[in-house]
């Protein structure tokens, strides 16, 4: 690595107990990995977001995230990546990808839909430089008797499991609840 014709790597982010360390730590493995030095830069949280909202004051290297509002790939594909969503603030924009996304979105069907939003995300991977760093998952207990959430778990069930699942179709088995459970 060259870290001359680099230039300087600034990596900013929320000034928080939990992000400080993290930072430090990345830092660290740039500086170990190429030799290139780290400049951190620790802002407000609500100065992040603001710069992170605009392309002229993004951050050259930052953390960001994303949790899906519904799930389905197009939340993670369309209404992130085209030209004139969330895309914009990174200065992200591809035509003939927007295209391929607005096909799959108009797809009916679900496993043809996917193949497109593949195809999408195998562009966007090759012509941006990312670093995926974290994928959450949220772990739950259901109890035996439960009948439903356990088989519609999804990767953004937040609060419960289930939770995007056809909740109408809940239900308690009162023949597995154990003697000593309440049965109201």
């Amino acid at each position: 690595m060259d870290c001359a014709k680099l230039g300087e790597i600034k990596l900013t982010f929320a000034s928080t107990a939990a992000a400080r360390p993290r930072f430090e730590w990345l830092a660290a493995q740039i500086q170990k990995t190429w030799g290139c030095s780290v400049v951190l830069d620790p802002v407000d949280p609500t100065v992040l977001t603001a710069l992170s909202k605009d392309i002229k004051t993004q951050p050259q290297v930052s953390y960001g995230g994303w949790i899906q509002d519904y799930p389905h790939p197009q939340n993670w594909m369309s209404v992130y990546w085209k030209c004139a969503a969330f895309a914009k603030r990174y200065g992200y924009c591809n035509k003939d990808n927007d295209a391929v996304m607005t096909k799959a979105d108009s797809t009916v069907d679900f496993d043809a839909a996917v193949k497109l939003y593949s195809q999408a995300e195998d562009t966007m991977l090759a012509d941006i430089p990312f670093v995926f760093i974290v994928h959450e998952e949220n772990i739950h207990m259901i109890k035996p008797w439960v009948i439903g959430p356990a088989q519609h778990t999804g990767s953004s069930d937040a609060e419960w499991a289930g939770e995007w699942g056809p909740v109408w179709t809940y239900d308690i088995d009162l023949s597995k609840v154990p003697a000593n459970y309440p049965k109201q």
